[in-house]
This record gives C-alpha cells, sequence and structure tokens, in this order.
C-alpha cells in the first residue's frame, strides 16, 4: 500500500489483503500437509502391495488360516489406501482451486496498485518505484505457488499420474492375489 493512501477506503483494503494473504497462507500450508499425505499414501500402497507378495504366502503356509480371510482383509486394505489417497487428491484439487482463485486476486490487486504508481512515477518523470510489494506479500505468493505443486511428480498432471500410479498398483494386486489365491 501506498503512502498516500489513507482513511476508511485505504484501511478497509489494508485488512482485506491482510485477510487475503493469511487465507492464501493457510491454504498454502493445508496444500503441503496434504500433498505429503497422498505421496505417503502412494509408497505405503507400494509398500503394502510389496509386503504382500512377500510375507502372504510364508504366513499362510506356516499357519491353518484360510487364504480367503487372508485374501479378503489383504484386499480390504488395499482398497482403503487407494480411496484414501482419492480422497486426499480431490482435497487438494478443491485447495487449489480455492488458492489460486485467492492468488489471481492479490497479484491483480498489486498489479493495480503498481500500474497506478508507474503512470504516476511516468508523470513526473521518475524511473524508479519506491513502492515494491512487500517482501511478505512476495513470499506468501511464492509458498502458493510452490505448495500447489506435488512432492515428486510436478505440474498439473501430477494429481492424475498419483491417482493412476495408485489404481494401477492396487489393480495389480487384487488381481494377483486373486490369481495366487483363489
Amino acid at each position: 500500500m501506498r503512502n498516500e493512501d489513507v482513511g476508511p477506503t485505504a484501511n478497509n483494503n489494508r485488512n482485506q489483503m491482510e485477510t487475503a494473504l493469511r487465507m492464501l497462507n493457510f491454504y498454502a500450508s493445508r496444500l503441503q500437509f496434504v500433498g505429503v499425505l497422498i505421496l505417503v499414501s502412494t509408497l505405503v500402497n507400494i509398500i503394502v502391495v510389496l509386503f504382500g507378495f512377500a510375507t502372504i504366502p510364508a504366513y499362510t503356509s506356516n499357519h491353518s488360516i484360510n487364504y480367503s480371510d487372508v485374501r479378503d482383509k489383504y484386499t480390504l486394505i488395499v482398497v482403503a489406501i487407494f480411496a484414501f489417497v482419492v480422497i486426499s487428491s480431490v482435497i487438494f484439487d478443491q485447495l487449489r482451486r480455492l488458492g489460486s482463485v485467492l492468488f489471481e486476486e492479490i497479484s491483480d490487486d498489486l498489479e493495480w496498485h503498481i500500474d497506478a504508481e508507474r503512470r504516476t512515477l511516468d508523470t513526473l518523470r521518475v524511473k524508479e518505484s519506491k513502492n515494491a510489494p512487500p517482501l511478505t506479500v512476495r513470499l506468501t505468493l511464492r509458498h502458493f505457488a510452490q505448495s500447489s505443486e506435488l512432492p515428486l511428480i510436478t505440474g498439473r498432471q501430477g494429481l492424475i499420474l498419483y491417482i493412476l500410479l495408485n489404481l494401477f498398483v492396487s489393480i495389480a494386486e487384487l488381481v494377483s492375489i486373486r490369481v495366487y489365491y483363489p
């Protein structure tokens, strides 16, 4: 905000900007948390599948346990992990969309202030702006931009790739466990 901005309108705009920045920071923190949950869930899904391949035959051969009981419980675990990844992915996408709206509005607001300042500076023939956006605003925008990417698989297709990877692992496990343990 410029120093010339005074009065109730300037205070209201400043309060709105601070509120929007807090909300954007909240969304960024939640995106990081859910992104890590998706990554960890995917790794757990892969580990559970590998663990099942390695231990179910040995466990069921050493104990008098019905294959179908083990198979059904194992299937339930794999499906639950996949469902968790899908639900987490939907939450991640919703948070990213809500945050993107705020990100755009904050960016537009800053751009309007900078453009207005440039027009004023051009008429005064001054070359540099003294009122760049504050560091906290720039850091919050950058924090959100980085948080809106998933770990390891970046880009807009990262979410789809995580879901497809988990779907592939889950289907492969469910098919193989049904073939090996009919």
